[in-house]
């Protein structure tokens, strides 16, 4: 039997890279493509090397496993996962990927039960490029539906976030823990939370809220004040835009019977609806 190296590598890398696209539709991550790619890269390499590897079942067993965690950690980890989320993510992603795996191999073969598809399509020599292709999408396709079962429950809940400004200040806002909002201040790279400014002017000079309210220039504000301040960017329905956000001496996420201490910037938001609620969180933050 004569196996393509470069072949192999390519399916693999393929069947990983999807892998990990749906895994961060599934658990609301943002896709980092360079780390991706390389952990895609690792998993096609090990594919091509493990035909060349005499090291027995058990070492094999363990290198199968012990790659795929590896990947795992390239695509995800950060210096706040914890051991718990790393652990999950790897038992997601032999879900995702077995699915998608088997879906594949199921219909490849649910083709060569029809000899004259089969005939038309050349699967007695193998799988071509395009067939491959086919497979692949309709497998994606029933993929991302199973994943909507894992993420159904988290996509939408509800909480409440505390916000404390200077002294013994603080409000409580009725929060919307949404995936949609995917949103994070480009230099820091933390999490913004869209918040209505009504309900965050008692923390607030009023010159920042007269500012937000287009009352006055933003760059009229004193230094004292403006130098808290960060313009987010933003899209939304009606096009590109700016927000300005804040971070706040503390801010708490209460969700049920549980806490969370969150570092994140509060967009200052006024005119929009944000659904009923005084704030949208991500997922990923909450």
């Amino acid at each position: 039997m004569v196996v393509y190296g470069d072949l192999l590598f390519l399916i693999n890398f393929s069947m990983d890279f999807l892998s990990f696209y749906f895994l961060c539709i599934i658990l609301h991550k943002r896709l980092s493509t360079l780390r991706v790619c390389i952990a895609s890269a690792v998993g096609g390499i090990y594919s091509v090397a493990s035909l060349f590897l005499g090291i027995g079942r058990e070492w094999s067993l363990i290198l199968d496993v012990s790659v795929p965690v590896l990947m795992c950690i390239i695509a995800f980890a950060s210096k706040k996962t914890g051991w718990c989320e790393i652990i999950k993510t790897v038992l997601l992603y032999f879900f995702v990927s077995a699915l998608l795996g088997g879906l594949m191999t199921a219909l490849f073969y649910l083709f060569n039960r029809i000899d004259s598809f089969a005939q038309q399509m050349g699967a007695d020599e193998g799988i071509d490029v395009w067939i491959f292709t086919i497979l692949t999408v309709v497998s994606s396709i029933f993929t991302l539906k199973g994943g909507s079962f894992f993420r159904s429950s988290a996509a939408r809940r509800e909480g409440e976030l505390v916000i404390f400004g200077g002294g013994e200040k603080s409000v409580k806002l009725r929060t919307l823990i949404d995936s949609g909002n995917l949103v994070r201040e480009p230099i820091s790279e933390r999490a913004v939370v869209f918040a209505s400014l009504e309900a965050c002017a008692p923390l607030l000079d009023p010159a920042l809220v007269d500012a937000v309210e287009g009352k006055r220039e933003l760059e009229s504000l004193p230094f004292s004040i403006l130098s808290g301040v960060r313009l987010v960017p933003s899209k939304t329905i009606a096009g590109e835009t700016v927000v300005p956000a804040i971070r706040f001496k503390r801010a708490v996420l209460r969700v049920g019977k549980s806490f969370k201490e969150l570092d994140i910037y509060i967009a200052l938001v006024c005119g929009i609806a944000l659904g009923g609620y005084e704030a949208v969180i991500s997922h990923e933050a909450a």
